[in-house]
């Protein structure tokens, strides 16, 4: 009497070349994930001020302290927060426009000595 072949057989899996497939396939998929993990925040560290004065201080570990150094100023950039991350600005009414062709994504902290304006285009 004949015995069927293992059901991974019908589908070309055959051996050892379907297992290199099945671990190439899987360690591409890992690592594409990893660097969209990473790669998914800019954390408020590269804004362009677009109206009135601010500087960026960078000195603390997952903390950006935006400091304006007008009443008022108007920033631009990829307004995303890890989750690890801190975003501070000082003082002042701060408006602050991402223009990027995604969503923003704040899972961090964004603190605010005054008000502070988070316009996505989207």
């Amino acid at each position: 009497m004949r015995t069927s072949a293992p059901l991974f057989k019908n589908f070309g899996f055959v051996g050892n070349a379907g297992k290199k497939l099945l671990t190439t396939t899987a360690l591409t998929a890992a690592g594409l994930m990893a660097l969209g993990g990473s790669a998914q925040a800019d954390n408020w560290v590269d804004l362009t001020t677009t109206s009135g004065s601010t500087t960026t201080d960078l000195s603390q570990a997952n903390t950006t302290n935006l400091n304006l150094n007008t009443q008022r100023a108007i920033v631009e950039g990829d307004l995303d927060i890890n989750s690890n991350w801190t975003v501070n600005v000082s003082r002042g009414n701060l408006v602050a426009i991402d223009r990027e062709n995604d969503p923003t994504f704040i899972f961090g902290h964004l603190n605010c000595a005054g008000s502070c304006h988070v316009i996505d285009a989207n």
